[in-house]
């Protein structure tokens, strides 16, 4: 009997499937139930008709590695500045090595490294005299003149105004307590000079005798008999000078001998520091203090950033200065 066209087609299926590796079991269950949702043979690919046969998936090539930088690393450049970071370690070495070793070599090297210092300072000044022609609030001379004419003014100006303030204290305080002994040499030399001083400027002016005895330079109008006071003061030199502001004020300004002027300077210090001068003779008497910053100003403002540190210094100056020179 001569074979069907179906079996002849069918022969040559099985015939294919065994070329391929593939089998009846590799595409149905081995049990009676329905197919496996899992299966992946023939029949699983029923969908794709006759034409079931895929090529393999081209592999994807290898991604290329980046080739090895086998060179050496650049090394980082040498820091070989002669700033003052490395002065202020070297020189004090230089120094050392030179002085225990004076060799030529020893003492060029310790020459050479402070002649790099001399000529760093040298820029530098060179370079702060330009900042103070711009920058006049930096600039020290805007407070007190230094050289020339102006200098001499300023110091006139400046004696003037403690002539006037000596006057006013000697009239608006209570005087002055010379504390002295009746063998104290430096006593009557003392008391030269401050009976001059109450002289001059009208201060009213008492000795305060510790052992009760008084000498030829003191009046007896002007001797008091010590009552404890120079013990209560913690006086154990003599002459000792107090500047005495009723009602409880007793400023120490002078132990041992002082000129007149001296005297008047303290007197103006003690006065300054107690506010007793008007407001209006106060930066006359002390014109150094003119333009100077508080403790006040410098609890605040400080900067890594040169441009706000200079901005912050001029605006805490600026209240400092009244415009007048």
């Amino acid at each position: 009997m001569k074979p069907s066209a179906h079996f002849c087609n069918l022969a040559i299926a099985v015939a294919l499937l065994v070329d391929a590796g593939l089998t009846w079991a590799d595409d149905t269950n081995s049990g009676d139930g329905p197919a496996s949702s899992t299966s992946s043979g023939f029949y699983s690919g029923n969908a794709e008709g006759w034409f079931w046969y895929k090529d393999p998936p081209t592999p994807k090539p290898a991604p290329l590695k980046k080739p090895e930088n086998k060179s050496t690393p650049a090394a980082p450049p040498k820091d070989d500045a002669m700033n003052v970071a490395w002065l202020r370690k070297k020189l004090p070495e230089l120094l050392d090595k030179a002085i225990d070793n004076p060799t030529h070599e020893n003492v060029a090297a310790y020459l050479a490294a402070q002649r790099v210092v001399l000529d760093k300072a040298q820029r530098f000044e060179e370079e702060a005299q330009m900042v103070s022609l711009t920058e006049p609030l930096l600039d020290q001379t805007s407070r007190v003149p230094v050289t020339g004419y102006t200098k001499n003014a300023f110091l006139d100006t400046n004696f003037k105004a403690k002539e006037e303030a000596i006057k006013y204290l000697s009239k608006n305080t209570g005087g002055l307590f010379v504390f002295v002994e009746s063998t104290c040499l430096y006593c009557k030399a003392q008391a030269i000079q401050t009976n001059e001083l109450a002289r001059n400027y009208g201060f009213d002016l008492r000795y305060i005798t510790v052992d009760g005895k008084g000498f030829n330079e003191i009046g007896n109008e002007q001797l008091v008999a010590d009552k404890g006071i120079a013990q209560k003061l913690g006086i154990k030199i003599f002459p000792t000078t107090v500047f005495v502001v009723p009602p409880s004020s007793f400023l120490i300004v002078a132990q041992g001998v002082m000129s007149q002027s001296d005297l008047k300077d303290r007197i103006l210090m003690a006065a300054e520091h107690e506010h007793l001068l008007p407001k209006n003779l106060e930066p006359q008497v002390n014109p150094w203090d003119r333009g100077v910053l508080d403790t006040a100003d410098t609890q605040h403002g400080a900067t890594d950033d040169p441009a706000q540190l200079l901005k912050n210094v001029k605006e805490k100056l600026e209240p400092h200065y009244d415009g007048s020179q």
